[in-house]
C-alpha cells in the first residue's frame, strides 16, 4: 500500500517504474526554484499510459480545476503548498509547488491504481481468537467465488462447501449450527442460494470476520463457527455509482454519496437475478436430447439502504436490508395431482432487517456500542401439495461496554435480549415411526397452526491481560431461553504464548451452546422439553512469520458435541445424538505484493456421530477427510490480471439403499435399509475442480470499466452430487453436477 505521505508515494512509484510494473518516466521534471513575488502561471500536462488524461481533478489551494481533452491545464501557482491530482482508476498524486517551479510547462504522470490497503479481517478483530487470519480486500475480491469477499471463508481451513450450495460446514458442524451476522445484527443466512454472492454487496463491506472455533463469549447460539459481514466505515470523498452485468447470473446497481454537509454517507443498492429467464431455455434443449421433462427455476434479489455518520466520539449506522431466494421445480411423477403429471416443488426464503448501531467513547478509557434491530424471516415450501410456512419476527436489544487499562488489559461487558414472535402453518403427513411401510406420499395429512412468543437473554464478560510472554482472554456467557425454559453457563478461554519474535503458540478451550430449532420444539410436531445442544472446543496451534511475504498457521482441533436433536418415536424429537470431530489444518500464505499473492489451505478431518449412547460412532453426514484449496492471483501489468482456484475434497457421505419391497396396496417399490449400520456408510467419488479468470480495466475520462471473465467448475470428471435409483432400487446411478460454466462480468464505475 502506498502511503499518502508524498515521499512514500514517490518512492513507491519509482520502484514500480524501475521494475516496469507500469510506465517508465520521471514524475516531475525540472529543478526546484524559489518563488518570486509575482504569480507564476505554467502549463501542466497530466499523462497516464502514454497519453494525456482529460478530466483530471486538480486542487490548487481552494480551487478545483480540470484538465482539457489533451490532459493539459494552465494553473497559477501559489507561493507555497501542494497541488493534488485525482482521477478515478489512478493513484492520487500530491506535488509540491516548489517541484513545479523552473519552466513554462511540466509533465505529471499518474499511475493506474495499485492495490488498496483495506483489509478483510478473518476472525479476531477485537479479541485474540485462535483462528485469526487476515485477507486483504484486494485479494478477496479477485479470488473469492463470484468475486465476493464474503465468500472467502469457503477457501480457508476448517470449511467445506459444495458447488451451487450457499451452505458452509465449519469443522463438521452443520450450517444451522453456525452464526451469521451483518455487523452485530443476526441474520439466518448471508449467502444467496446461487450466484456465489452474499446478501450484502461487496461495495458496502469493510471486512469479514470468520471464526471456525474457539470464539469469545460475545457470540452465542452457535456450536460451529461465526461469520460476520462488517460494513465499511468512512465518508466518500466523491459520489460514486457502480453497475454490474454478470452473464448469465444477475445485474446490480450501487450508489453512494456524501450527505449531512459532507459529514455522513448514504448508499443504496439493488440486485436481481435473471438466470430464471435463461435456464428454462437451456433445460428445454437438454430435456429434448435426454428425453426428460424437468424444469428448474432459481431466482434471487436484494436491496439495501445504508447511512453512516462518523462523530468525534463514535459512529452512527443505519442499515435497511431486504433479501429473497427462491426455487421452482417441476418433474414427472406418479404422485402428481395435476393433469399434466408434473409434480411441483417451490421454496422461497426472505429476510427483512432494520438495524441501528451507535458507538461512543465515554472518556476515562470507557466506550460503548449498542446495536438494536428488528427483523422478519419467512420460509414458504410447497412440495407435492404439502405446504409448510414458518416465520419469525424478532426485536433485539444488545450492547457492550469496553474498559481499556494499561498495556493489553481490557474488560468487556455485554448483554443481549431478543424477543421472537414465531409462527408456523403446515399441511403435511404425520410420520408413523412404527409403520415399516410408511410412505410419505400416501400418508394422511395433518393441518396445524402454531404461534409462539420466545425470549432469549444472554450476558457475557471477558478480560484480556498479559503475563510476560503469555496473553490470556478468559470469558463467560450466561444464556436463558424461554423456548426450552432453561438456562446455562458457557466458560471460554483463549491464550497465546510468544515463543520468539516470529513464532507464537495459540490455544483455546470452551463450551458452546445452541438452542433447538423452532420446529423441533413446536407443540404438535416437536418436543417442548428439549435441552441446549452443547459443544466443547479444544484447539492448539502455532503461527510463524517466516519473512514479510510468507506466513504459516498450523492447528490441531478436537470438538465434541452432545444433546444433538434426533427423531424419536415417542416424543417426536429428543436430545440423544452425539458427534465428535477432530483433525488438523494448515494455512500457508504468500502475502500481497505488487504482483503476486495466494495461499494454500488444507484440512484433515474425521467426523463421527451416533443417534444415542447405545450405538457405536459412524460417519457423519458432513464427514470429508481431506479438503484442499490452492488460490492465487498474478498482476500481469497495470491493467491485466489473471488467477484461479484449485479445489479437492473427499466425496460426500450418503446412505445406500439395501433393497426394496413391493407394496401391492400402493403398487410401488419401497426402499429398505438398516440405518443403524448403513447410515452414511458410502461415499460419492472424490472431487477435483478448477476455476480460472482474468480481469482487464479500461480507463476513460470520467469513468472506469472493468471486465472479468473466466470459467467456473472445470473438473477432470463431473462432480457426483447425489445418488439416484431406478424404480425397484436395483440399480444405483450418480447424478453429476453441471458442466463448466463460462461467465463474463462488466463493472462500470462512474
Amino acid at each position: 500500500m502506498y502511503s499518502k505521505n508524498p515521499w512514500y508515494l514517490w518512492l513507491g512509484l519509482s520502484l514500480s517504474a524501475l521494475f516496469n510494473l507500469t510506465f517508465l518516466g520521471t514524475a516531475v521534471q525540472a529543478a526546484p526554484k524559489s518563488v518570486g513575488e509575482n504569480p507564476v502561471t505554467i502549463k501542466v500536462r497530466v499523462k497516464g499510459q502514454g497519453d494525456g488524461l482529460s478530466r483530471v481533478e486538480v486542487k490548487v489551494g481552494g480551487q478545483k480545476l480540470f484538465t482539457d481533452p489533451q490532459g493539459e491545464l494552465k494553473v497559477t501557482l501559489p507561493k507555497e503548498g501542494n497541488l493534488e491530482f485525482y482521477r478515478r482508476g489512478y493513484d492520487p498524486l500530491v506535488v509540491s509547488v516548489k517541484d513545479l517551479m523552473g519552466g513554462d510547462s511540466k509533465e505529471v504522470f499518474l499511475f493506474p491504481a495499485t492495490p488498496s490497503g483495506d483489509e478483510i479481517v478473518v476472525t479476531g478483530v477485537r479479541r485474540p481468537e485462535v483462528s485469526r487470519k487476515k485477507i486483504a480486500v484486494e485479494e478477496a475480491v479477485k479470488v473469492a467465488p463470484g468475486g465476493d469477499p464474503a465468500q472467502v471463508p469457503k477457501l480457508l481451513p476448517g470449511v467445506q462447501s459444495n458447488n451451487f450450495s450457499p451452505e458452509v460446514v465449519v469443522r463438521g458442524s452443520g450450517p444451522q449450527e453456525s452464526r451469521y451476522k451483518v455487523d452485530d445484527w443476526a441474520v439466518p443466512y448471508i449467502f444467496h442460494s446461487i450466484g456465489n454472492i452474499s446478501i450484502i454487496p461487496d461495495q458496502l463491506l469493510g471486512d469479514v470476520e470468520f471464526s471456525s472455533g474457539g470464539f469469545g463469549p460475545q457470540d452465542g447460539n452457535a456450536t460451529g463457527g461465526v461469520i460476520s459481514l462488517k460494513t465499511k466505515n468512512g465518508v466518500p470523498e466523491r459520489n460514486q455509482t457502480e453497475f454490474r452485468v454478470n452473464i448469465p447470473i444477475y445485474s446490480s446497481i450501487y450508489h453512494e454519496r456524501a450527505v449531512s454537509e459532507g459529514k455522513g454517507k448514504l448508499a443504496v443498492s439493488a440486485r436481481r437475478s435473471y438466470i430464471e429467464k435463461i435456464l428454462p431455455t437451456i433445460l428445454k434443449k437438454v430435456n429434448e436430447e435426454r428425453g426428460m421433462n424437468l424444469t428448474v427455476v432459481p431466482y434471487f434479489g436484494d436491496a439495501h439502504l445504508y447511512y453512516e455518520k462518523p462523530r468525534d466520539d463514535g459512529t452512527v449506522k443505519i442499515l435497511g436490508l431486504y433479501s429473497y431466494d427462491g426455487l421452482r421445480l417441476a418433474f414427472p411423477t406418479a404422485s402428481a395431482e395435476n393433469e399434466d403429471g408434473q409434480g411441483r416443488f417451490s421454496i422461497k426464503d426472505s429476510v427483512y432487517l432494520l438495524g441501528f448501531q451507535y458507538t461512543k467513547n465515554l472518556g476515562d478509557n470507557w466506550s460503548i456500542s449498542t446495536s438494536p434491530y428488528v427483523s422478519d424471516v419467512d420460509r414458504k415450501l410447497d412440495i407435492l401439495s404439502n405446504r409448510i410456512y414458518v416465520g419469525a419476527t424478532s426485536l433485539a436489544l444488545q450492547g457492550e461496554a469496553t474498559k481499556r487499562f494499561s498495556g493489553k488489559k481490557r474488560l468487556f461487558i455485554g448483554s443481549e435480549i431478543i424477543h421472537y414472535w414465531g409462527r408456523a402453518d403446515v399441511f403435511v403427513p404425520r410420520p408413523d415411526f412404527n409403520d415399516p411401510f410408511f410412505d410419505f406420499e400416501e400418508a394422511p395429512k395433518v393441518k396445524s397452526k402454531v404461534t409462539q412468543s420466545i425470549d432469549e437473554i444472554a450476558a457475557w464478560t471477558a478480560y484480556d491481560f498479559d503475563v510476560g510472554p503469555w496473553f490470556f482472554s478468559p470469558g463467560v456467557r450466561v444464556n436463558h431461553s424461554t423456548r426450552i425454559k432453561r438456562s446455562d453457563v458457557d466458560p471460554r478461554l483463549n491464550g497465546r504464548y510468544q515463543i520468539n519474535e516470529d513464532n507464537q503458540l495459540k490455544m483455546a478451550v470452551g463450551q458452546y451452546s445452541n438452542v433447538p430449532e423452532f420446529a423441533e420444539v413446536a407443540k404438535d410436531f416437536g418436543n417442548q422439553n428439549l435441552n441446549f445442544i452443547k459443544s466443547y472446543h479444544y484447539i492448539l496451534g502455532v503461527e510463524t512469520q517466516w519473512k514479510p511475504s510468507w506466513v504459516t498457521d498450523f492447528q490441531a482441533f478436537y470438538k465434541e458435541t452432545k444433546n444433538l436433536v434426533r427423531s424419536d418415536p415417542v416424543t417426536n424429537y429428543a436430545n440423544k445424538g452425539e458427534r465428535i470431530n477432530f483433525g488438523a489444518e494448515a494455512f500457508i500464505r504468500r502475502n500481497l505484493t505488487a504482483r503476486l499473492f495466494g495461499w494454500l489451505s488444507y484440512t484433515y478431518s474425521q467426523n463421527r456421530e451416533r443417534d444415542n449412547d447405545q450405538e457405536t460412532y459412524r460417519n457423519s453426514q458432513y464427514d470429508q477427510t481431506h479438503i484442499l484449496n490452492l488460490v492465487g492471483n498474478y498482476k500481469l501489468n497495470a491493467v491485466w490480471e489473471a488467477g484461479g482456484r484449485l479445489a479437492y475434497h473427499t466425496g460426500d457421505t450418503f446412505t445406500p439403499v439395501d433393497g426394496a419391497v413391493y407394496n401391492a396396496n400402493l403398487d410401488k417399490y419401497q426402499q429398505r435399509n438398516d440405518p443403524k449400520t448403513r447410515f452414511f456408510s458410502k461415499r460419492l467419488p472424490n472431487y477435483h475442480q478448477m476455476s480460472v479468470y482474468s480481469t482487464r480495466d479500461f480507463l476513460y475520462d470520467t469513468w472506469k470499466l472493468g471486465l472479468r471473465f473466466g470459467i467456473e467448475f472445470l473438473a477432470f470428471s463431473p462432480q457426483a452430487t447425489n445418488v439416484q435409483y431406478n424404480y425397484d432400487y436395483s440399480k444405483e446411478q450418480y447424478n453429476t453436477n453441471v458442466p463448466p460454466i463460462p461467465y463474463i462480468e462488466l463493472r462500470g464505475v462512474l
